[in-house]
C-alpha cells in the first residue's frame, strides 16, 4: 500500500530578510534509535515556516537534518536552491556532522556551485540553482541545511512533502504558516489521516506537525513517488 504524505499550500498573490550564519547549537549524531531496515535516510527534524508580510513580499524559511545511513541515501543529502527573479535566496548555510556528531563540513551560499537552468529554447529563463552534493565516503553521517527564500510577485508555493521518498524515515516534520497581512489563501491536504499529523491554529497563524513516519512499500504498478 502507497501511503503520500504531503499538504499543498496554494498562496495567489500580488529583499533580503536576514538568516542568521551561526553555527547551529545542536549537535546531530549519526546514531540513533532502531528504524526498519529499509531505511536509507532518517529526516531527524524538517521545519518550514512561512510568513506572509505583505502582498507583496512572502519569505519560507526551511531546515532540515538528515542522517545518511548508507550509500543509497547520498542523495538526499545534498543542496540544490533554485531561485529567478520572483524567488531570491535571501541567506543559507550548510553543515555536515560526521558519526560522532562533530562539524566536519561547514559551507556558506557564497560557496556552494551556481549553475544556470536553460528552459524551452524558444523562451528566455532566468532560472538559477545553488548547489552543493558532499563527497563523504564514510556513513553514517548527518547533513544540515538552512536557508530561507524570499518571494514576489503572484506565484503558487511548493507543496509540503515532509517524506520525500519510501525509504526515508521521519522522526519529526512541521510546516507553520504566520499570515500577519490576513491574506486569504487556500491549502488543500492530500494522503494524510488525522491520526499522522497534530494540527494548531490561532487567527493568524496555523502549524502541521508529524512525527515517526517510517519508510513504505511502493504498490507494483503504482505512479512514481519521487
Amino acid at each position: 500500500f502507497m501511503k503520500l504524505y504531503h499538504l499543498a499550500i496554494l498562496l495567489l498573490l500580488f529583499p533580503l530578510f536576514g538568516l542568521t550564519q551561526g553555527n547551529p547549537s545542536i549537535k546531530y549524531k549519526g546514531l540513533g534509535s532502531e528504524v526498519p531496515s529499509e531505511t536509507n535516510a532518517i529526516i531527524q527534524d524538517y521545519k518550514t515556516v512561512i510568513d506572509i508580510k505583505s502582498k507583496n513580499k512572502i519569505v519560507m524559511s526551511v531546515e532540515k537534518v538528515i542522517t545518511i545511513l548508507n550509500t543509497e541515501g547520498k542523495d538526499y543529502g545534498e543542496s540544490l536552491w533554485a531561485y529567478n527573479s520572483f524567488k531570491n535566496i535571501g541567506g543559507g548555510k550548510i553543515w555536515v556532522y560526521d558519526t560522532l556528531g562533530q562539524m566536519i563540513v561547514s559551507k556558506k551560499l557564497s560557496e556552494m556551485e551556481d549553475y544556470g537552468v536553460s528552459g524551452n529554447s524558444n523562451f528566455y529563463s532566468d532560472l538559477r540553482v545553488k548547489v552543493y552534493q558532499p563527497l563523504i565516503k564514510n556513513t553514517p553521517y548527518t547533513y544540515h541545511e538552512k536557508y530561507e527564500m524570499v518571494y514576489t510577485g503572484i506565484f503558487q508555493l511548493p507543496r509540503w512533502t515532509p517524506q520525500e521518498a519510501d525509504d526515508i524515515y521521519v522522526r519529526h516534520a512541521s510546516l507553520e504558516i504566520i499570515n500577519s497581512s490576513k491574506i486569504d489563501f487556500n491549502y488543500y491536504l492530500s494522503g494524510f489521516v488525522d491520526s499522522t499529523y497534530v494540527f494548531s491554529e490561532s487567527e493568524d497563524w496555523k502549524k502541521w506537525e508529524v512525527t515517526d513516519i517510517p519508510p513504505f512499500s511502493m504498490e507494483k504498478y503504482g505512479p512514481s513517488y519521487r
